[in-house]
């Protein structure tokens, strides 16, 4: 077994419903991605996901869709499940930083702020709980 901490694996699309039914089952559900070729090329699809290399680059063709599970430390589970599922092929790949890890330190100084009425941004505030010791102080 290859190491790294992804896994990709080519899915015929008449079997990609039991596909995610059973890595959802068996606790991928959150990690998995579907990536098909007639939406955008796999190869961008893989470049933003951190994956610049990989042998499946290319799916065979429009019936096949790519499935990509980060799991590390459950690779062999992953591969083991990609395959009695139907998987034509599969190969496990180390990601890189993916696009998406490097823009989204910047959404997050935007979260909890929304436009007032004349435009500007202001922070929405949350209410801290009482504990049992401190009093409630009303004006």
């Amino acid at each position: 077994m290859e190491t790294g901490e992804t896994v990709l694996a080519v899915m015929p699309r008449e079997r990609l419903t039991t596909a995610l039914t059973m890595f959802h089952r068996g606790g991928f559900g959150h990690v998995i991605r579907v990536l098909d070729p007639e939406r955008a090329p796999i190869r961008g699809q893989l470049i933003r996901a951190g994956v610049p290399e990989a042998r499946l680059m290319g799916c065979r063709g429009a019936s096949d869709v790519l499935l990509l599970v980060h799991a590390p430390a459950r690779t062999g589970q992953a591969v083991s499940l990609a395959m009695q599922v139907g998987a034509t092929d599969t190969e496990v790949v180390t990601r890189e930083r993916s696009v998406a890890d490097s823009v989204a330190p910047g959404l997050i100084t935007s979260v909890g702020e929304r436009r007032g009425r004349r435009g500007g941004r202001k922070r929405d505030t949350v209410p801290m709980p009482v504990t049992a010791g401190e009093a409630l102080v009303t004006d």
